[in-house]
């Protein structure tokens, strides 16, 4: 029980999730986490909290990675059965080890989105950027770079222009999605001088696709 309690990096009032993980009969938890906590490992009350950080370190230390992985992806599918809140599933799919997994990528891209939509861009960007490294370049879509460059714009990230001309290379067709964030990586460009020549050079040959957007747009 008590690896699996780590892996969950968080003080749990519900111990259903981890007692699932590790398998443990829930008749026999009881008794297990009353010696945990006797022996002084998780704090008293109601929470699966750990005592010290030394001691979840130490733990995570002995579980060997690919091991780990594969415990954090079982604990991704569970909380995702379960219906548990979208950004604690990615945080385990993103402590997997990369695996070039069509699956985790296309969960990845699924939730990124969800969560710059939510307002959670920080988490949203590591989605995006965790599904395009899980993917083969030829699979890899252009509407994913188009939201990492959203997300990389909103946390003031040079690397925002990259993204978005990867995007418009891959053939986005989203001509109004397109433009909304064109017109945020201008207000951008005022202060990445370095970068203002390449960027507005990219803006400008964008000229074609205004007839197709909204008059507000243009």
């Amino acid at each position: 029980l008590f690896p699996y309690t780590t892996l969950f990096r968080s003080e749990l009032s519900n111990v259903t999730p981890v007692l699932r993980v590790a398998d443990v009969d829930p008749d026999i938890s009881e008794r297990a986490i009353d010696r945990l906590k006797h022996a002084e490992l998780l704090c008293p009350g109601h929470t699966l909290a750990f005592a010290a950080p030394i001691v979840q370190w130490a733990i995570l230390r002995h579980i060997p990675s690919s091991r780990r992985s594969r415990l954090h992806s079982r604990c991704a599918d569970l909380l995702e059965r379960s219906g548990a809140d979208e950004s604690l599933v990615v945080s385990h799919l993103l402590a997997t080890e990369p695996a070039w997994s069509k699956e985790v990528a296309a969960r990845l891209k699924f939730a990124g989105r969800n969560l710059l939509d939510q307002g959670h861009v920080p988490l949203a960007m590591k989605c995006l950027r965790r599904s395009l490294n899980e993917s083969a370049v030829a699979d890899q879509e252009a509407s994913t770079w188009l939201d990492l460059a959203e997300c990389e714009i909103e946390l003031d990230l040079r690397t925002s222009l990259s993204s978005f001309q990867k995007a418009l290379t891959l053939g986005i067709d989203d001509d109004e999605k397109v433009i909304k964030v064109a017109l945020r990586l201008t207000h951008s460009l005022r202060d990445w001088p370095e970068l203002r020549v390449e960027g507005v050079a990219t803006l400008q040959g964008l000229s074609a696709r205004l007839n197709a957007v909204d008059t507000t747009l243009q």
